[in-house]
């Protein structure tokens, strides 16, 4: 049993320290230049905010043993459901301007409902 969660416990890690290496290579990519610094930045701010709450996330063992499991594996799913809907980068040009980004936005893989919430508004 503390093998399974001792390898569980790692290869959770080796994701984590994947998404963090790929999300540092992927933001620039995504930011028109105009705003890539702050886009960035913003992006490790997130990070940093993670960092600073994941202890207390762990300590919710203290309550209910299976909780932070849940927490985790449900950001850790959402995470992934967000990356699936961002354009593809392969091949393209960067964008360069506000507008450029948008239409390389358009580019996503966003459902339509998204698409027509975000053009009536």
């Amino acid at each position: 049993y503390a093998t399974t969660i001792l390898i569980l416990a790692l290869l959770g890690r080796l994701f984590i320290t994947g998404a963090y290496y790929i999300s540092l290579q992927y933001c620039p990519e995504i930011f028109p230049t105009v705003i890539r610094g702050r886009g960035v930045a913003m992006a490790e701010t997130f990070g940093g905010i993670a960092i600073f709450v994941s202890p207390i996330i762990v300590y919710l063992i203290e309550y209910h043993p299976g909780l932070p499991m849940m927490i985790l594996s449900c950001l850790a799913i959402f995470g992934g459901v967000i990356t699936v809907i961002l354009p593809e980068t392969k091949g393209k040009s960067l964008p360069q301007t506000l507008q450029e980004g948008e239409a390389f936005l358009s580019t996503a893989n966003v459902p339509p409902e998204v698409k027509r919430e975000n053009q009536t508004s």
